[in-house]
């Protein structure tokens, strides 16, 4: 791997750290508005997976039954 690169992997695990819940789209607008770096941003998310990094938010609740709802 390139040191260009690995130094975008740890940039994006340090603003990780500040703000977890930060999508992939927002990750474009910081690293623009901060560090002046245009990526991608699909790069971004296969960036993201390979890290294992995940935005932190609600997930959808589809297995849990309304009680109202007659079966």
């Amino acid at each position: 791997m390139s040191v260009e690169y690995l130094g975008t992997i740890r940039l994006l695990h340090e603003l990780y750290l500040i703000d977890p819940c930060l999508v992939s789209r927002r990750f474009f607008v910081a690293l623009l508005r901060d560090h002046s770096i245009i990526f991608n941003c699909k790069r971004l998310q296969r960036l993201r997976r390979m890290m294992g990094g995940e935005a932190i938010h609600c997930k959808p609740l589809t297995g849990i039954p309304d009680k109202n709802h007659y079966k």
